[in-house]
Order: structure tokens, then C-alpha cells, then sequence
């Protein structure tokens, strides 16, 4: 699935880049709280003007970096053509999964944990969304009144796909992250109450 990109000054983009690198090592070394936008600078060697030309704050910059790396994920995830059907959303559910697990584990057990989770879970859903709302937009025109528009068929299913991913990451006992992937997959083309094994709809 394509996602538009705005063409960058190639400069432009190795400043950016270099910011962005700065940052991550210093997520590694001491967490997103104890960061500052002159640790940011000093260790990317650039300066405070250079910094504010391309992002607000740190909070902006943990927004950016997040959102380009599940963009990433997506774009690798599924093809260009890549129909809605239910294996594609099982590679998409199981990405999401294991991005939230992995940028977890590699990134957030320092200090700074409390602050940098919820910048990250709000990047990764709104990116989700807007990628499946986008990709659900190439499904054909209904053949008969829909029950609910493609913007909310996006919301239910990124939200599906996201809270299962957290359950699951933050789970005592999990299941496999295959299995997880199923049972999302279950739950949006079957309805909850069907794949609960539940006969026909809710009353």
C-alpha cells in the first residue's frame, strides 16, 4: 500500500536524519525525559536554530521519528495492490504487534518510560488509521446501504488491530503472534459475536 511522500532537499534530509539519529542514541543511553534539545544539537553537531528549523520540540521529533517508522513498517508490510482480504490484514495486524513489542523492548526501558509510551501508541494508531482508511478506500462501491462509512470502518478496525496489539504486549501469558493476528482477523470479518462462536447477530 502506497503512502504519498513529500520530495525533501537532499540536505534537508541528512539534517533531519542526523537529529533523528542523535536522538535515538540518546533514547538508548538515558531515556526521552532526562533528553534535552541541547543534547539533541551537541550530539548531532548542529545548532538550536538548525534543530527549531525542523521541529518544534523533542516531543515533535519523537512524534516524526514514530510516524516515519510505522509508515515504514506499512509500506513493507503490504504491497502497492495489495487487496483487502483476510491474509493482508493478518500480516498488517501482526506488523503492528510486533512493532509495539519491539520498539518496547529497545527503546523504552529507561527512564522516561511514563512519558515516551503514550507519544508513541498516538503515532502508531494514527498512522494505522489513515493507512487502512486509504486502503479501504480502493474497495469497490457497496451493492447495498452501508452500515457504517469507510472513515468509521477505519477507526474500528486500527483501534481493533491497536488495542489487541496492547493487550497482547502487555500480557502475563501470551498467545503466539500469530495466533493473536488470527483472532483480530476473526473478529473483523466475522463480527465479535460469530467469531466468539456466537450464533447469527446481537438481538
Amino acid at each position: 500500500m502506497a503512502i504519498s511522500t513529500e520530495r525533501i532537499d537532499p540536505r534537508v534530509q541528512r539534517t533531519r536524519g542526523l537529529i533523528q539519529q542523535a536522538f535515538q542514541a540518546l533514547m538508548r543511553e538515558q531515556g526521552f525525559e532526562s533528553i534535552t534539545i541541547q543534547s539533541i544539537t551537541e550530539r548531532a553537531t548542529v545548532n538550536r536554530s538548525t534543530f527549531y528549523a525542523h521541529f518544534t520540540d523533542k516531543y515533535d521529533l519523537m512524534d516524526t521519528l514514530m510516524r516515519e517508522q510505522v509508515r515504514d513498517v506499512l509500506r513493507r508490510t503490504l504491497p502497492d495492490d495489495a487487496p483487502v482480504n483476510r491474509a493482508h490484514l493478518h500480516a498488517l495486524t501482526r506488523a503492528i504487534c510486533e512493532y509495539l513489542m519491539n520498539f518496547q523492548s529497545a527503546r523504552c526501558q529507561a527512564a522516561g518510560h511514563d512519558q515516551c509510551e503514550p507519544l508513541i501508541e498516538a503515532a502508531v494508531q494514527a498512522e494505522l488509521h489513515s493507512f487502512i482508511e486509504a486502503w479501504f478506500k480502493r474497495l469497490p462501491g457497496p451493492t447495498t446501504p452501508p452500515d457504517v462509512s469507510v472513515a468509521m470502518a477505519a477507526s474500528i478496525a486500527s483501534w481493533t488491530i491497536f488495542g489487541a496489539g496492547l493487550h497482547w504486549r502487555n500480557a502475563a501469558q501470551r498467545c503466539s503472534l500469530d495466533d493473536l493476528s488470527w483472532q483480530v482477523v476473526a473478529a473483523l470479518t466475522k463480527g465479535v459475536p460469530a467469531a466468539m462462536g456466537q450464533p447469527g447477530r446481537l438481538a
